[in-house]
């Protein structure tokens, strides 16, 4: 039994690295060259929620099956892994939906220095986003790194 969890473990912490690599480095800056800001900030407004589901699940059944999958707890890795959730989390609950109601807020202002005031909160937004998101991107390699240290032969 341990063995599938140990599956799932790998499997999972890998869908949630490939999707955040994928998304960062294929993704948005297709997006971006494509279509016109606005245009990308709306498909990429599609995108989010899907993109952080896959987190979401990926990072709590990585979490959940690390805990099952061991002999001994493995507080640092759990410790890393929840720190990795939580941001995934902050960056989707929370940033996200603040900035996608600044985007909107964005587009119907007609006061110059309202728009401006909308404009300088939203990037503030993304680059909280951008900070969580980074975050997941530089913890995951951690993880695995320290789970391939526990796999042994046979």
């Amino acid at each position: 039994m341990k063995g599938i969890f140990k599956f799932i473990h790998l499997f999972s912490l890998m869908v949630w690295f490939g999707g955040v690599i994928f998304f960062t480095t294929f993704v948005a800056p297709v997006m971006f060259r494509a279509f016109s800001t606005e245009q990308a900030g709306d498909v990429m407004g599609a995108i989010f929620p899907v993109y952080y589901l896959m987190g979401y699940s990926a990072g709590f059944l990585a979490l959940i099956s690390l805990y099952f999958s061991s002999k001994k707890t493995p507080w640092f890795r759990l410790i890393l892994m929840t720190i990795m959730l939580v941001s995934t989390f902050y960056g989707g609950q929370i940033v996200g939906k603040k900035a996608g109601d600044l985007r909107v807020a964005i587009r119907h202002e007609s006061d110059p220095g309202r728009k401006a005031i909308l404009k300088e909160n939203f990037h503030a937004e993304h680059r909280l986003s951008v900070i969580s998101n980074s975050l997941v991107l530089l913890l995951i390699p951690v993880v695995v790194l320290l789970t391939s240290r526990k796999i042994t032969d046979g």
